[in-house]
């Protein structure tokens, strides 16, 4: 199955943001439910095998955006070892607001998914955007994932990485001292001004990094996303700390 999501938005001749695109098919829905937000609904089990979901996000100039989901996206393994597809792609324009908080990922056992998440950006727009993957249920071990994102300010790289199961399992045993096979990562990236000086800070299973433009990628691997949420949500309240006191971690 191929799911579809599209949404636009733009302010408008009043500077009141409007929604000029708002669809979606296959095992997703989009509702809106407020002046600038937006919920998707899973309609259908998946994804499966090698179903494929695309999200498409365009925020214009002057227009505020808020994406969130309903309930957590479940990866179910297929019938011969297929690899799901999950394409996130967002498009901020000059003086755009946009966050974004997708339902949590849950990657069953069996169960194999490429996810790619592309932002393109112009210098004035703002940006969160949280993310969250579990491999595993709750006593599984975990399928496979790979994750790739690729972040470009006004034409010019601002973020390059590639993040996989694997690298997650091992991060996971190393904190616990024992070798895992489920575990968790949450993430949030910041573009716009995120502090007086720049700072990386780690703090748990959480690490936070200035990007080399104005923008933070933090992220947290756990034996599960309450643990994981648990060192980022420290790790935030630590660097709005930092950020209030205009200083640097040692």
């Amino acid at each position: 199955m191929h799911s579809r999501v599209e949404i636009a938005v733009d302010a408008g001749e009043s500077g009141r943001t409007r929604f000029t695109r708002l669809a979606a098919d296959g095992g997703l829905a989009v509702r809106q439910t407020s002046a600038t937000g937006v919920h998707l609904i899973g309609t259908a089990a998946g994804p499966i095998g090698d179903d494929v979901i695309d999200i498409a996000i365009i925020v214009g100039r002057g227009a505020t955006l808020q994406v969130h989901g309903v309930a957590a996206t479940i990866c179910l393994p297929g019938t011969d070892n297929e690899s799901s597809q999950l394409t996130l792609t967002i498009m901020l324009h000059s003086d755009s607001n946009f966050e974004c908080a997708l339902p949590s990922l849950i990657v069953c056992q069996g169960a194999r998914i490429s996810a790619t998440t592309e932002v393109v950006a112009e210098e004035s727009s703002l940006l969160s955007l949280d993310e969250q993957v579990s491999l595993g249920r709750a006593g599984e071990s975990g399928g496979e994932w790979r994750n790739r994102t690729v972040v470009d300010i006004q034409g010019r790289p601002a973020l390059r990485q590639t993040q996989t199961s694997d690298s997650v399992l091992d991060a996971v045993s190393r904190m616990s001292g024992d070798r895992l096979s489920s575990g968790a990562i949450v993430s949030r990236l910041e573009l716009g001004p995120v502090g007086e000086r720049p700072h990386s800070t780690t703090l748990g299973g959480a690490m936070s990094l200035d990007l080399a433009v104005p923008g933070r990628l933090m992220t947290s691997v756990g034996r599960d996303l309450l643990l994981a949420n648990r060192d980022l949500d420290s790790l935030r309240s630590f660097d709005a700390r930092l950020d209030a006191a205009g200083t640097v971690a040692d």
